[in-house]
């Protein structure tokens, strides 16, 4: 699954939040945008975990 932008999650989000139509919001509908939350919370943490690793790398090479 391709990770959405945070742009594309809200307009997901207002979308569920405002629709008007009676089961509209199905189950994959919500679960679809709850696996895009996860999916972007973890890429960013990857990010993160990343540059950490990075930041410790140029720590121990100054120590060195």
């Amino acid at each position: 699954m391709e990770t959405q932008s945070f742009d594309q999650l809200r307009e997901l989000a207002h979308t569920i939040k405002t629709e008007i139509l009676p089961g509209a919001n199905t189950t994959q509908r919500i679960g679809s945008m709850f696996e895009s939350i996860v999916s972007k919370i973890e890429e960013n943490s990857n990010k993160i975990k990343h540059l950490e690793e990075l930041l410790n790398q140029q720590k121990n090479e100054k120590q060195a």
